[in-house]
């Protein structure tokens, strides 16, 4: 996954940095922003996949008890994820995620 996503993660910085660019110079029309937008919505969209098909094919490969494991780990198994936000995440991206109420 780190192989196709860090390049993925490179060509979006430069995307949206060539879009502020435009903006900061008021250089961007309608033309230009359509295709940096769409430019780079298919990039998040291809490293989007790149990152959930990863969990799919290691969903094939661990046994059903890994599977338990990993999403207890990664926060998945709480009946109420608004009140069991896992240690390692950021509570306010959780929440909204989630969407818990505030």
């Amino acid at each position: 996954m780190k192989e196709q996503a860090i390049p993925l993660g490179e060509q979006i910085i430069k995307v949206e940095q060539h879009m502020d660019d435009a903006f900061k110079n008021n250089s961007i029309d309608p033309t230009s922003l359509k295709h940096y937008v769409s430019k780079s919505a298919k990039l998040y969209s291809e490293l989007r996949f790149v990152h959930l098909s990863t969990h799919l094919r290691m969903m094939k490969l661990l046994s059903s008890q890994q599977v338990e494991l990993c999403n207890q780990l990664r926060g998945y198994s709480s009946a109420d994820p608004c009140e069991n936000i896992p240690e390692d995440h950021n509570s306010e991206l959780w929440r909204k995620h989630n969407a818990c109420e505030e």
